[in-house]
């Protein structure tokens, strides 16, 4: 190695990344928490593989351009400069040369397919890619480790660093049946937060006071039992809280969100017989979704819903009132009603939401974090405390054996801790017309998706056939994965043969 070179600053922070360097697995993936050293550990392990292949080509990707060059490429660079291992770099294609003309291609995930069709690559590195996205075209990736013309390479690696997500595809793919560590073809290895011994002082406590218990679960600790199957991972009380009333601060000229009158306000009602009953008042002001206040009460009697509504109704105006569709459904025992006897007897007017569950369930995900834009649904954490612990416990019911390969069963949530979280998905659904700029075509597609779903499930062909149903089944979900018509025949092949 020439004498310029000087990699020997780098030390791994623990055992982990230690046993992380030292493993002999092709494919290797450092799970990690905030500040726990995922990405400066993965890019010297992936200059050192460079390294040992000369005249090869090496990628290194993340989800979008803007993350891959402010994130991964630049400090990709500095740690090649400093080491004096550069020996040119083109910023425009986004080409690194190294001094053993080993090349490293920055590359985003949504370039998509088949714009790697073409590579010869000695290994990868993919720093958090969003895998329900991408899994497809990481999949495809594994196939582009292969020699061009006249160049071998020493071996071949691929690695990837991630948040823990719960059981994923990363998780079937490396950590299903597997202890950490090891070298095996896959292997894992966990790195929490707190295995991290150069982070400042109190940045774990600092953390801790802004998130939640089980945010710091799985973004600090790295527990591998939470989280699994959360519906509501991207919501973090931090991030989108929102102060609905003004402080004690006489300077506080805020107006209450009860006083707003450029506000479109709701009540939405999750009713509950010996559950709890679930009244969230909602708002928008045309740019962004709020919940400001609720009333939760376990089996209240339908008086003490009647009144309270009734005194909501005297004290502010609101647009309309959504409540659960099925109060609108007879008694076994007689014609009545939830919301008739509302009207009748308290003379509380209510229109029936709109009860597309996975449908609604994704544009509340996409409010929460949309795609491309900034957060457009806030909730006062404080006046909502239920809901606040619903959606962090909020879960999908889980495939038999966790196989993702084998769904022979109807994706719902589990139908436990989600009166608040149904009663805001009630309020959400009639509020997003008033939001400007949001599209609409997801929400059709996934809502079109489950009527074509309920109707085909119903048919007596299927019904007849469990083998056609499970088609079916395998068919609905790889259309929620993104997979294109190609991939779906490829795959539905494959079940069928095995």
């Amino acid at each position: 190695m020439p004498q310029q070179i000087d990699l020997s600053y780098y030390k791994p922070a623990n055992k982990e990344q230690e046993e992380f360097h030292r493993s002999l697995a092709r494919h290797k993936m450092l799970i990690g928490g905030y500040g726990g050293g995922k990405t400066y550990p993965a890019i010297h392990e992936a200059i050192f593989h460079c390294l040992d292949n000369p005249r090869h080509d090496f990628l290194v990707c993340r989800n979008t351009w803007d993350t891959l060059e402010d994130e991964v490429m630049s400090d990709f660079v500095r740690i090649a400069s400093d080491a004096g291992l550069v020996k040119e770099l083109k910023e425009t294609k986004h080409d690194l040369y190294l001094i053993n003309d080993c090349k490293v291609m920055f590359r985003p995930l949504t370039l998509g397919r088949k714009n790697f069709k073409g590579m010869h690559i000695c290994g990868f590195l993919i720093d958090d890619p969003d895998v329900i996205k991408y899994s497809d075209d990481i999949s495809f990736l594994y196939s582009r480790l292969r020699n061009p013309p006249n160049v071998r390479a020493v071996r071949f690696q691929t690695i990837i660093t991630s948040n823990w997500e719960g059981r994923n595809w990363l998780w079937k793919t490396y950590m299903r049946d597997r202890e950490p560590g090891g070298d095996d073809k896959f292997a894992y290895w966990v790195c929490p937060t707190t295995g991290n011994p150069h982070l400042p002082d109190g940045y774990v406590e600092d953390l801790a006071a802004v998130h939640s218990e089980e945010w710091m679960k799985r973004y600090v600790h790295c527990d591998l039992t939470s989280h699994i199957g959360l519906i509501y991972s991207d919501f973090d009380p931090a991030k989108h809280h929102i102060d609905t009333l003004p402080s004690d601060d006489p300077d506080d000229k805020r107006i209450p969100f009860e006083g707003r009158t450029d506000l479109i306000r709701i009540l939405a009602i999750d009713v509950g017989g010996t559950h709890p009953t679930a009244i969230l008042k909602m708002a928008t002001d045309g740019q962004n979704i709020y919940v400001y206040d609720e009333w939760y009460k376990k089996g209240p009697k339908l008086s003490e819903v009647g009144v309270y509504l009734q005194e909501q109704v005297r004290r502010a105006h609101y647009h309309k009132i959504i409540i659960d569709p099925s109060s609108a459904k007879g008694e076994q025992t007689s014609n009545s009603n939830v919301k008739y006897e509302l009207k009748k007897n308290y003379g509380i007017h209510s229109k029936g939401a709109e009860n597309a569950i996975n449908a609604g369930i994704k544009v509340v995900q996409n409010l929460f974090l949309p795609a491309d834009g900034p957060i457009r649904l806030f909730i006062d954490v404080h006046r909502c405390p239920n809901l606040k612990r619903e959606l962090e416990i909020y879960r999908w019911k889980e495939p038999r054996d966790m196989d993702f390969d084998e769904m022979g069963y109807r994706e719902e949530p589990v139908k436990k801790n989600d009166h608040a979280v149904d009663a805001m998905r009630y309020g959400v659904m009639y509020l997003k017309k008033y939001l400007k700029g949001l599209r609409n075509s997801d929400f059709l597609k996934e809502k079109r998706k489950d009527h074509q779903m309920e109707r085909l499930l119903k048919l007596k062909h299927y019904q007849q056939y469990p083998g056609l149903k499970k088609k079916a089944r395998l068919m609905q979900t790889y259309q929620r994965l993104g997979l294109d018509k190609k991939r779906i025949n490829q795959l539905l092949s494959a079940d069928r043969s095995n």
